[in-house]
């Protein structure tokens, strides 16, 4: 056991190094501080040689148990073995409790370190020194190379806020060699950068600027206010940076001066412009050749399109209701065939009904022409013929023709409207820069003469419309109209939810007119109360002549109180009428009167028609002379 545990201690390999190291103090303090135990071990083995002496001594002496001890170098061989096992015991006790000392010292060291390193400091203040003047001298050398990088290009660097008024949160310094102003000025004052855009560009920047959030980059091109006053063209790039939750966080960029570029691109676009000019002054015979056929071609075409227009305007005329109808539609068509029209103006004039007057029906444009003439102030009209006006200074022009502002006349042409050798009316086309050539006078005449047709065509019709829905005597709307048009007036009372009034008229006495002045007598009051009472109803309502002496009115949107009350105006007011007949003066006039109202009385035509002529009954059976309302 004693020779492996030597062995164990005398094969570390590090063991004279360690013994030497042990050694290597500069004062006995430390010497016996630090190999305590090894003192202790070789005072042990002297003091136990020492005891072996003695006590040997003293039992060889007095003989006692001297046949148990062996020879004297066996003795010896064993006192020297006890005493080296004794010293390497404590030298390898001393050994390793110096390893456990040592670990302890650079545990505490590593904490020490750690700690130190926390608080951004080192164990060793010299080194600490060097660390930090190393970092330092690495950090502004950084910087240094890092404000090389941003001021060695003409570009500016920046970074701005992702909202507000996106101010500028760092910009390099060379901005200032770009537009003269410090960086400063963009960090201290948020609104810098937008304040100094030019006031033309910055409603577009700012529309635009929401594209960056929605592509993440963004170009924009705009004039910013250089120091000394003048606005410069930069060429901006955009990025957006995002949080890690995918916001927007700030917004990096550069831009860059292009008011050179911009410069060498307007006068690129002004020599562009100059060549265009002088090719197109080179190519100036040939586009004339080419006008030349070009005109041809409109000609054709603008004929072909005349042609189709008119061919149009006349079908549509053959299916209009009324005059006013067809006038609307002679307006539109008119201005299609002579768009050139709008250059000056154009009028078309139809005689009145009692001839002796022609009024306007259509005007496009300005023409110079009076609104109302007589027949016998238009050449064309007297005439009975085309009057072609080309040369107003050397030819009389009509008197329904206006001066202009300088005095004198307007090239115009009037072409009778005509029909079947009748004078309808007369169209006048005026023009302020443009001659009236022999293409437009056949045109016009054209035009003049199917219109002439197509009114003659609405004359009739209308004639003998009115003469079927008329009653010929007083000219109110005769029994038929009236089936047709009540039906119309109650579904749209029902559909808007709104009343209807109905009053049934009867002359009282009316057959005694007959029997004492005769029947021309007869007619001459039926005439009287019949222009009565359209004199005094409103254009909305419908006066009808619904038997010999009864007529009906229908009241749109009438309630029972406004028909009741609008009766007793009629009946009052027909006994103010004073009538004479073959000078003999007719007695007064009196009327009986029923009123129903549609929905209280009923909601069919024929019902409030009945509703209404019984509430007349009663009320002739009443004395007459009186209102009387229907029954519910």
């Amino acid at each position: 056991m004693l020779r492996v545990r030597l062995n164990r201690v005398w094969s570390k390999p590090d063991f004279l190094k360690k013994i030497t190291q042990m050694y290597k103090v500069k004062n006995m303090n430390s010497i016996f501080r630090e190999n305590k135990f090894l003192f202790i071990g070789i005072l042990l083995s002297i003091f136990s040689y020492l005891f072996n002496v003695i006590t040997g001594t003293l039992f060889r002496s007095m003989n006692f148990f001297g046949a148990l001890f062996p020879s004297d170098i066996h003795e010896l061989f064993m006192r020297l073995l006890i005493i080296l096992i004794l010293l390497a015991s404590s030298i390898y006790i001393q050994f390793i409790m110096n390893k456990l000392n040592e670990t302890e010292t650079e545990y505490k060291r590593t904490q020490e370190k750690l700690e130190l390193m926390i608080m951004g400091r080192t164990v060793d203040p010299e080194a600490g020194d060097g660390i930090l003047k190393e970092a330092t001298a690495e950090l502004v050398g950084t910087k240094t190379h890092l404000e090389h990088l941003l001021t060695s290009t003409s570009a500016v660097l920046y970074s701005a806020r992702a909202s507000g008024d996106y101010g500028a949160t760092f910009i390099s310094r060379n901005v200032m060699n770009q537009l003269g102003w410090k960086a400063e000025d963009f960090i201290k004052d948020s609104g810098f950068w937008s304040n100094h855009i030019h006031p033309d560009d910055s409603p577009r920047i700012f529309a635009e600027l929401p594209k960056l959030f929605e592509y993440g980059k963004h170009l924009q091109e705009y004039r910013f206010l250089h120091k000394d006053g003048e606005y410069r063209w930069v060429h901006d790039e955009l990025v957006l940076i995002k949080d890690k939750d995918g916001n927007p966080k700030e917004i990096v960029g550069y831009w860059s001066d292009i008011t050179d570029h911009k410069r060498i691109e307007e006068e690129l676009i002004l020599k562009k412009s100059n060549l265009e000019e002088v090719v197109a002054e080179r190519n100036g015979q040939l586009k004339n050749v080419n006008e030349n056929l070009v005109i041809t071609k409109n000609e054709l075409e603008l004929i072909n399109r005349e042609n189709n227009l008119l061919s149009e305007l006349v079908d549509m005329l053959q299916v209009v209701a009324s005059l006013k109808e067809a006038y609307d539609i002679i307006y539109q068509y008119l201005q299609k065939i002579f768009p050139r029209i709008s250059e000056c103006g154009g009028a078309m004039y139809i005689f009145k009904s009692s001839r002796k007057l022609l009024e306007t029906v259509n005007v496009w444009g300005n023409p110079l022409s009076s609104e109302i003439f007589t027949p016998n102030e238009c050449w064309a009209i007297r005439r009975g013929q085309v009057y072609n006006a080309n040369d107003p200074d050397t030819i009389i022009p009509c008197h329904h023709i206006l001066k202009t502002h300088e005095g004198g006349f307007l090239p115009y042409i009037c072409v009778p409207i005509m029909s079947q050798g009748e004078v309808l009316g007369v169209i006048s086309i005026q023009y302020s820069t443009h001659i009236l050539n022999e293409k437009i006078t056949r045109l016009v005449k054209t035009i003049a003469k199917d219109i002439g047709l197509s009114l003659t065509n609405i004359i009739l019709r209308e004639t003998l419309l009115k003469q079927s829905i008329r009653d010929s005597l007083t000219g109110l709307y005769n029994r038929r109209y009236l089936d047709e048009v009540l039906e119309r007036e109650v579904q749209r009372a029902i559909r808007k939810r709104t009343s209807l009034g109905i009053i049934m008229i009867d002359i009282d006495y009316f057959e005694k007119f007959n029997d004492n002045f005769g029947h021309g007598a007869g007619d001459f009051v039926l005439h009287a109360v019949g222009d009565f009472l359209k004199d005094n109803t409103r254009m909305s309502d419908i006066v009808c002549r619904y038997g010999v002496e009864e007529f009906v009115i229908t009241l749109v949107e009438s309630s029972l109180e406004e028909t009741k009350r609008r009766a007793e105006e009629l009946r009052a007011g027909i006994k103010k009428l004073h009538l004479r007949y073959n000078n003999q003066l007719l007695k007064i006039i009196t009327l009986s009167l029923g009123v129903a109202i549609l929905p209280i009385h009923n909601k069919t035509p024929d019902g409030i028609l009945k509703a209404a002529d019984s509430a007349l009954y009663r009320a002739k059976e009443g004395g007459r002379d009186r209102v009387a309302i229907a029954e519910n």
